[in-house]
């Protein structure tokens, strides 16, 4: 054997356990990070630090202006009411046609809790107040007068889709005492030729009862509304 393969036969096999090394110190390095890295952090002694407290924000509400005028005290009756409508004339029209026949119902409702009132109380046969109520003379006052309503305010509103929709309110022209009264003197007619039935229609607790009625109603719609 000669000298240079002898040379070369140990400096091969001192690189191969000098590799193996190195090998080893790796893996002994990294598993030793794993490991670090598993470990479960220690609790710190420092208070954890609490979030702020976020105040909800707040929108006034506003009550519509149409709405709020129809139920602000008045010695007139009012009545609102809306529409929607692509043509903005179309929506106006509704609007009053709606405010109308509404104001009408809600006086024809009072009148009809009267009369009903009035003969239980007056053991009335309820053929008599069937009968009142549909004496033309009080309905067709109380469309005319209805009919004669001004209009007291109106507001637009343009919507996403291309509509208009419309608030109107409106307001009788009689005042709401003079309205009672003449609805009682058309009423009476259907009783005077009766002496008992004339005698129990009294027009104070008619006129009484009446107003009761269209102030509760109003009062309903308050609520409703939030006023």
């Amino acid at each position: 054997m000669t000298f240079f393969p002898v040379v070369l036969m140990v400096a091969t096999a001192l690189t191969a356990c000098g590799a193996k090394k190195q090998v080893a110190q790796n893996g002994y390095y990294q598993q030793q990070q794993q490991q670090s890295y598993q470990q479960p952090q220690q609790p710190t002694n420092q208070p954890q630090q609490q979030p702020a407290e976020v105040r909800p924000t707040r929108t006034k509400r506003e009550i519509e202006p149409c709405v709020a005028k129809a139920l602000e005290p008045a010695e007139n009756l009012r009545m609102y009411a809306t529409a929607v409508s692509y043509v903005e004339q179309q929506s106006i029209s509704q609007a009053l046609q709606t405010a109308r026949e509404e104001l009408a119902a809600t006086i024809r409702a009072s009148v009809e809790g009267t009369l009903k009132n009035w003969a239980e109380s007056a053991n009335i046969d309820q053929r008599v107040t069937t009968q009142m109520l549909n004496n033309r003379n009080w309905t067709q006052y109380i469309a005319e007068e209805v009919y004669r309503s001004k209009t007291l305010e109106t507001t637009m509103y343009d919507l996403s889709d291309g509509t208009v929709q419309v608030y109107v309110c409106i307001e009788m022209g009689t005042k709401q005492d003079a309205l009672v009264k003449n609805i009682y003197k058309k009423l009476e007619p259907e009783v005077s030729d009766d002496e008992i039935l004339k005698m129990k229609f009294n027009q104070k607790q008619f006129e009484e009862d009446t107003k009761a009625g269209l102030e509760e109603y109003k009062a309903r719609r308050r609520q409703a509304e939030g006023l």
